[in-house]
């Protein structure tokens, strides 16, 4: 979540205030379906309209479709780069020895 920090310099709240709502749980999980087909952000975005039928809310702005699905795709790569990592060291025997 996007975090203003100049605002909370000369507040006197300690912790920095969010910028906008966090999104619907239903909206997160169908964004991470959708992007699993690797379509583009317009179309994503305009995929979410049934999901808003459902749920009686306006959808998210395309800005936060496409802000969320950066950092959600940034933090799958994060996550397989540690993966793969892991699975290197392992396939090569960099495994830490234990003495017994």
């Amino acid at each position: 979540m996007h975090h203003s920090r100049h605002a909370c310099a000369f507040s006197r709240h300690r912790e920095p205030v969010p910028r906008w709502e966090p999104l619907h749980p239903d909206y997160v999980i169908a964004m991470r379906v959708l992007d699993s087909f690797g379509m583009p952000y317009a179309e994503l975005w305009r995929q979410l309209i049934p999901v808003s039928a459902r749920l009686g809310i306006p959808r998210p702005s395309y800005w936060r479709v496409r802000r969320f699905v950066i950092a959600d795709r940034k933090r799958k790569d994060k996550n397989t780069d540690g993966l793969s990592r892991v699975l290197r060291d392992l396939m090569t025997y960099r495994a830490p020895r234990v003495r017994l």
